[in-house]
């Protein structure tokens, strides 16, 4: 049974971040976002990109 990562969870709670942090993940680019994603959900890059449904050199970095 394959498990579901949910990467979008740490955007579903923003009117409790304050907003300068609001500001950065506004203008944080995507290679940006995907970096932080696997750093603070401690994924590898098979599991991100099975995640988004997309293959792995898509995830790079």
């Amino acid at each position: 049974m394959a498990s579901e990562i949910n990467v979008g969870s740490s955007f579903n709670n923003q009117a409790t971040m304050d907003l300068p942090q609001q500001a950065q993940l506004r203008t944080e680019s995507f290679g940006a976002r995907l970096r932080r994603l696997r750093r603070s959900r401690r994924l590898n890059q098979a599991e991100l990109s099975s995640a988004l449904n997309v293959s792995a050199p898509a995830i790079s970095g």
